[in-house]
């Protein structure tokens, strides 16, 4: 333990501490595929996605996507031009 100021314990330990090991749980493998259709937001317009595999999703100037809460799954997403917004 560090500290700046010093640090006081008037506790009491009965009995032997000990330190058991901790079991180690193996990470879940994630493993997915992208898939489905292409989707485009058409310039100036606007396109909602709900959640899913999509192939390539592009975004054209000026265009809105809009997504909802959920797991999207997409290989490629593209832009056109600098002015694009996602809601």
């Amino acid at each position: 333990v560090t500290s700046a100021t010093s640090i006081s314990n008037s506790g009491t330990i009965n009995g032997t501490p000990s330190v058991e090991p901790v079991a180690t749980e193996p990470l879940p493998s994630l493993s997915y595929s992208a898939g489905g259709q292409n989707k485009t937001v058409p310039q100036n317009g606007t396109l909602s996605l709900a959640p899913g595999s999509y192939n390539n999703v592009t975004l054209n100037s000026f265009g809105t996507l809009q997504l909802a809460s959920g797991d999207y799954i997409s290989p490629a997403s593209n832009t056109t031009a600098a002015r694009q917004r996602r809601q």
